[in-house]
């Protein structure tokens, strides 16, 4: 998960309509979407996110809650957090590798 597009696409289900926490803001904060299945197949912790470097969870969002100031104060010591090397691949990178699309047409 240490790709930010791959970490946006976990979001698919996300429960939450918080001006915060939004999939964008917590894939850029270095967390993916996973809910988190009880034995009885039940679903708790809908909004469930995990930091892909420190492994930290991080649930029950509210609306004052901003994915990077959470990660910040609840793991200062993460990689990610501290700015050094995780393998994180952004989502400006990801874009960026993909192949250009033609938009003009052509006439014969």
């Amino acid at each position: 998960m240490n790709i930010e597009l791959n970490r946006l696409k976990s979001f698919t289900f996300w429960p939450r309509t918080n001006k915060q926490a939004t999939p964008s803001n917590l894939a850029k904060a270095g967390f993916y979407h996973q809910p988190k299945v009880e034995a009885n197949a039940q679903l708790a912790g809908q909004d469930r996110c995990v930091c892909f470097s420190c492994k930290l969870v991080v649930s029950d969002w509210t609306n004052k809650d901003h994915p990077w100031r959470e990660h910040c104060n609840l793991k200062p010591t993460c990689a990610f957090v501290q700015g050094k090397t995780t393998n994180n691949v952004s989502l400006a990178i990801s874009f960026a590798a993909l192949p250009a699309e033609r938009t003009d047409t052509v006439r014969e």
